[in-house]
């Protein structure tokens, strides 16, 4: 897409800080003020994705919009975001993109799937976190809107900041927990921080003077501790809650 520098009015600025406000003290209803929001601009389909990990290993994700319920019932149940190439594009890059220009989107199943409920067309704007975190915004219509593409560019400054609004205030189940909420052993602390540092099971067994087998055993309970599919993501959640 191209790039655009316009100024953002003062219409448009109030229109910005009624949405951040709606987001801020709806945390409930976070779907209809965006809904709401871009309403306003013409766009009618949204959705708000953010995944833990890499699309293909996903751990943990939320899907949160107004798509045809349909549709989104049959993305959920079949897993279809590990396959996806929207999401998959928006992984490698932080460029908002059509949905046309990413890789292997033309004739993919989940595409053609997707236009039997109106999905013909769309938008994304990925939100790369730190670590293996992102979000994205993804705007959409059906093949009748012919001016789709002008209006996202007509609009590519407040929607970019709204997505990046919406990703700052979705809702968190992370987000009302504390290091408190993860009661870890000594020992499983001590395990932890040396594979956050990139030590083997081996290396570890020799500093803490334990068996691999030992080592195991306490990895094993830090995810299920975490709720994580493996330790790395262990890792990041105790990063980001400062219990390393």
């Amino acid at each position: 897409m191209k790039n655009h520098e316009k100024i953002i009015s003062k219409k448009q600025e109030k229109f910005l800080n009624e949405v951040q406000a709606n987001l801020e003290q709806n945390d409930h209803d976070f779907s209809n003020v965006l809904s709401l929001a871009l309403e306003k601009l013409g766009i009618h389909f949204f959705s708000y994705v953010h995944l833990e990990t890499h699309p293909e290993i996903i751990n943990e994700s939320m899907i949160i919009g107004n798509y045809p319920k349909e549709w989104v019932e049959i993305y959920i149940n079949k897993k279809l975001i590990k396959k996806d190439p929207v999401i998959k594009n928006t992984s490698v890059t932080t460029a908002p993109f059509f949905w046309n220009e990413a890789k292997n989107i033309a004739g993919n199943e989940i595409f053609n799937t997707s236009q039997k409920f109106g999905i013909h067309q769309g938008f994304t704007i990925p939100i790369h976190e730190p670590g293996n975190a992102f979000g994205s915004m993804h705007f959409a219509s059906d093949n009748k809107n012919t001016s789709f593409k002008s209006l996202i560019n007509d609009n590519i400054n407040l929607l970019i900041a709204i997505s990046f609004m919406a990703n700052l205030n979705r809702p968190r189940k992370i987000k009302n927990k504390n290091k408190n909420n993860y009661h870890l052993t000594d020992r499983e602390k001590e395990c932890l921080f040396w594979v956050s540092k990139g030590k083997t099971y081996s290396e570890i067994s020799i500093i803490l003077g334990i068996t691999e087998r030992t080592i195991k055993f306490h990895t094993k309970n830090i995810i299920e501790k975490f709720d994580s599919v493996n330790i790395k993501q262990a890792i990041t959640i105790a990063l980001r809650l400062n219990i390393l």
